[in-house]
């Protein structure tokens, strides 16, 4: 039978062993530190905490042993509280690419919420998708994504890629207690939605510089961030529409790799 003193010196040994690891650790990781906690959770006396590397990767550490390198960028608040996401799909429907989109987010430590509008369809081309948009109606559309918002919390960001802006502008705007929207590929006038933007909900658009589909709302979307404060527009340089989709011609990695990053971002500094 083991006795006490002979379980305190393995507890030592332990300990040595665990400071040894960290400060390897410390002297591996101190030029690439971690970007921001993502999630805590309890574990008897032991605080550990999921963290997220610049590279997207997640990493368990106990928070008390954690080194002094595992610290935020600068102006990156550290946020253990994750975002509810809203997300609506584009007019090509729930395609893989979308869906992937959305597991990523997840991935990260979000709640996203992602309805079928589209009841199970989803099309090969923007203007099949767009067509079949057409005829069932635009009203009809938003009535949907005003029915998936219902029963969620009020404390949602709102997303939506191009035909999905739509209904995620709307529900930013009309719809109490919003804590966020991110619109791809499309945005509209505040006034169309029956008024201004509510304060002190942060904004961020992205699009294509010199996409076509786009191109009708950019007026729209330089008058919103002009108005909004805090709120944001990235260009990406091209005339693809929906370049974030990987599983679409219009597919553009570089674009697209810096977009999550920027979103990631946004979603980490959500109050």
């Amino acid at each position: 039978m083991i006795g006490e003193c002979q379980i305190l010196d393995i507890v030592q040994e332990l300990i040595a062993a665990a400071d040894s690891l960290f400060d390897s650790l410390r002297e591996a990781n101190c030029d690439t530190p971690i970007r921001s906690v993502t999630q805590t959770r309890q574990t008897g006396e032991c605080v550990w905490r999921t963290l997220k590397h610049p590279d997207g990767s997640l990493q368990g550490i106990n928070a008390a042993c954690t080194p002094r390198c595992f610290e935020p960028f600068p102006g990156v608040v550290n946020n253990p509280v994750m975002a509810e996401i809203l997300l609506f799909h584009h007019a090509q429907g729930e395609t893989p690419g979308f869906v992937a989109f959305a597991n990523e987010l997840r991935a990260a430590g979000h709640t996203v919420h992602a309805p079928d509008l589209y009841e199970g369809r989803t099309f090969a081309t923007l203007d099949e998708g767009v067509g079949y948009a057409k005829q069932v109606g635009f009203d009809t559309i938003l009535e949907r994504c005003r029915f998936a918002a219902e029963g969620l919390p009020n404390e949602l960001v709102y997303a939506g890629f191009s035909l999905g802006v739509m209904g995620a502008q709307m529900l930013a705007q009309t719809r109490s207690g919003a804590r966020g929207a991110l619109l791809f590929s499309a945005a509209f006038p505040a006034s169309e939605f029956g008024g201004s933007w509510p304060p002190g909900v942060p904004l961020q658009i992205h699009m294509m510089d010199a996409d076509e589909w786009a191109t009708e709302d950019l007026p729209a979307a330089r008058e919103l961030v002009g108005t909004i404060e805090g709120a944001e527009l990235f260009l990406y340089p091209g005339d693809r529409h929906l370049f974030a989709d990987n599983s679409l011609p219009d597919y553009d990695e570089g674009a697209t790799k810096l977009l999550k990053q920027r979103v990631l971002g946004y979603l980490d500094n959500i109050e």
